[in-house]
């Protein structure tokens, strides 16, 4: 991972996140080289690696989460195609804007009414809601910034590939 195109190295690119294969969103492109958005503090940090060393795959999926309308749409190639409602955080753990990614698709058999959990490459400044820490898209009580959606929701979104960006809007 480079500062910019063959600038400086300043950390080491994991090919495995959160149990699975890492998928990371391109932001940027520029002669043999690429922009991705890091899994990373401070939300939104970028990085360049060599094209060449990485395999590229199309997504024109994105979730938008609009936090002060309560409002999660699932957009596809640059067409809503889905909306719900949503909790976002609490008034002491709130779900921080900017852009994001699906890191992963898991299920946690003790969540109710429904398994599935989206973590998103965001960490929660309040442990997240148990999944490794991050702020997370799920069913249940709102808690450390996490997105609460309805059950139907859920499995929708979780079809949206990883690596999908998630824009969160204030």
């Amino acid at each position: 991972m480079f500062d910019q195109p063959g600038g400086r190295a300043f950390a080491q690119l994991r090919t495995t996140l959160a149990g699975g294969q890492a998928w990371l969103p391109v932001v940027a492109e520029q002669a043999g080289w690429i922009q991705i958005l890091l899994p990373s503090q401070p939300a939104g940090s970028v990085g360049w690696v060599d094209a060449s060393r990485v395999t590229l795959a199309h997504s024109r999926h994105e979730i938008r989460i609009l936090v002060t309308a309560r409002r999660v749409q699932l957009v596809f190639a640059g067409r809503i195609t889905k909306s719900w409602p949503v909790t976002c955080g609490t008034p002491d753990t709130p779900t921080p804007p900017g852009r994001t990614f699906v890191l992963a698709v898991t299920r946690d058999p003790r969540r109710r009414p429904d398994p599935i959990v989206l973590p998103l490459a965001v960490a929660s400044r309040h442990g997240g809601c148990g999944i490794d820490g991050v702020i997370a898209v799920h069913t249940g009580p709102p808690h450390a910034g996490c997105i609460i959606v309805p059950p139907a929701a859920l499995p929708v979104l979780a079809r949206a590939p990883l690596g999908s960006l998630v824009r969160i809007y204030p």
